[in-house]
């Protein structure tokens, strides 16, 4: 269920720590970890720590700042427990030490009609979440709401670290490791094509989080109607998100197998058009795992190239079909 949403009102003077929404002590330090609230600077277009938001979220430091949104760490008061506010802020400013308001930051009817269409598309991606509750690999998503002129989803907090984050910092992951955990994963995205009739389109590393027990969670996804060839991820998206047709199951198939090749290599996939660019005129840049030095099979390294073949018709063609392969199934 998703509600219309209040005006906000300021919640009580530093009544969380903004980096974990414990309750601070009375001197403004956090008895949990210790820091003090006075010491988190928002960016100017931020909303400030201890805004509330539908009448029982109370924000806390920003958590991300992606191409369409700003996502905060919050405290659900109703529920006493963390959660995270993703706010829709695409083509658009605010001074939050004015207004908490949102507006189109360009002055001319095709960026405001733009920036209309964009706050539809994220009430959809909302809502397709919400539908999507039953996958444990998907990041679920609680309220939805209107505020200062924008939209806003109130999704699970997730403690861990996205995929490009732990390989950047941690350097490639062993093969085995990795289909431990991607298998649930797969096996949800399977379900989210098929029982739901959802692509996803935005399967990336920086979209999928790691959690401490090694699982992991996708956070969102591209509804068929954004124009998603402006927001893919290079790399990781196929020939057919840049013209947004011919998109099926095999297209987040592609993205699943780029997102393993990245992480078992360290290196980002060839691009798909710079693929399609040698199709006929040389061989394909789209260099195999275990030529980057990942330990692999031959077998799974067969499913992974074939589930990253250029054209969609020479692919897996669903996850299903790639999990049988990958694991033998």
């Amino acid at each position: 269920m998703f509600w219309k949403g209040k005006k906000e009102t300021p919640a009580p003077a530093a009544a969380y720590c903004p980096w974990c929404m414990a309750p601070l002590g009375e001197d403004g330090l956090c008895p949990a970890c210790g820091r003090a609230a006075k010491d988190y600077e928002p960016e100017p277009f931020h909303l400030r720590p201890g805004t509330v938001l539908n009448g029982r979220y109370v924000l806390g430091a920003v958590l991300d700042r992606g191409l369409t949104g700003i996502t905060y760490l919050c405290r659900d008061v109703r529920l006493e427990r963390k959660a995270a506010v993703k706010e829709y802020y695409y083509i658009a400013s605010r001074d939050a030490a004015v207004s908490p308001a949102v507006v189109c930051g360009t002055p001319n009817e095709e960026a405001r009609r733009e920036f209309e269409d964009g706050k539809a598309w994220f009430r959809r991606q909302a809502m397709a979440l919400a539908r999507m509750e039953a996958l444990p690999s998907v990041v679920g998503v609680s309220d939805y709401f209107e505020a200062n002129g924008t939209e806003y989803m109130v999704m699970e907090f997730v403690e861990g670290t996205t995929l490009k984050a732990y390989v950047k910092d941690r350097g490639r992951m062993p093969f085995g490791e990795l289909m431990e955990a991607a298998g649930p994963l797969a096996r949800d995205v399977a379900a989210m094509n098929g029982r739901y009739g959802v692509i996803c389109r935005d399967i990336t590393p920086d979209n999928i989080i790691r959690m401490p027990d090694g699982r992991l969670r996708l956070m969102g996804l591209m509804p068929a109607d954004w124009p998603s060839h402006v927001f893919l991820t290079r790399g990781f998206a196929p020939i057919e998100q840049y013209s947004r047709a011919g998109q099926g199951p095999w297209t987040d198939v592609y993205s699943l197998c780029a997102v393993i090749c990245y992480c078992i290599t360290g290196k980002v996939p060839a691009d798909a058009p710079d693929r399609a660019v040698t199709l006929h005129d040389g061989p394909d840049p789209l260099r195999p795992p275990s030529e980057l030095g990942a330990a692999i099979g031959p077998e799974q390294e067969r499913a992974l190239m074939k589930g990253l073949a250029l054209m969609p018709k020479d692919r897996w063609q669903d996850a299903d079909a790639l999990l049988a392969a990958l694991y033998g199934g």
